[in-house]
């Protein structure tokens, strides 16, 4: 949830030169929750909001994430079907 947040430009420099089939989101729960969330304990659902921030700002297309994380973690295909 980091990157959303204005005091990351390191993150945000990196991510717009980050190849987009090598992106995940991971969550930092319990710590460090979106933005809009500040000073709450993160959840993993959080995640969601870390994804919409990055699809809103940086135009990433949400199906590339899901596809990378089902590469990286082919045990979940079980879970989506």
């Amino acid at each position: 949830g980091n990157v959303t947040y204005e005091n990351a430009p390191e993150l945000k420099e990196l991510l717009e030169y980050t190849p987009k089939d090598r992106l995940l989101l991971e969550t930092d729960a319990p710590y460090l929750a979106p933005l809009e969330h500040k000073g709450q304990v993160c959840r993993p659902e959080l995640i969601a909001v870390t994804a919409s921030f990055l699809q809103d700002t940086y135009k990433l297309d949400l199906a590339i994430l899901l596809e990378n994380t089902l590469r990286v973690f082919p045990q979940l295909h079980k879970v989506l079907d």
